[in-house]
């Protein structure tokens, strides 16, 4: 599901940047962006893939793992965890 979400965006990515600087002026013009804003945005069109999942256990550090290794994907797993003082 990832890569062929990251293919699309890659195929159209000059549309997507066009889109939201369009966007961007626009609220910028109708006041509805911070005066201190920039009036124009640069947008890198690099576009890559990260995949980050919570988990309470060592499953989900395995899974993630395993994801990254079958898939090729970029995974980062956030830690659930209560530390005491």
């Amino acid at each position: 599901q990832l890569s062929e979400y990251l293919a699309h965006l890659r195929e159209h990515i000059d549309d997507y940047v066009a889109c939201y600087r369009e966007n961007y002026r626009q609220k910028k013009v109708l006041g509805l962006l911070d005066d201190s804003l920039p009036s124009d945005i640069d947008i890198e069109p690099r576009v890559e893939g990260l995949v980050v999942t919570g988990g309470y256990s060592q499953v989900a550090e395995e899974q993630a793992k395993a994801l990254a290794e079958r898939h090729g994907t970029r995974v980062q797993v956030m830690k659930n965890a209560i530390n005491p003082f």
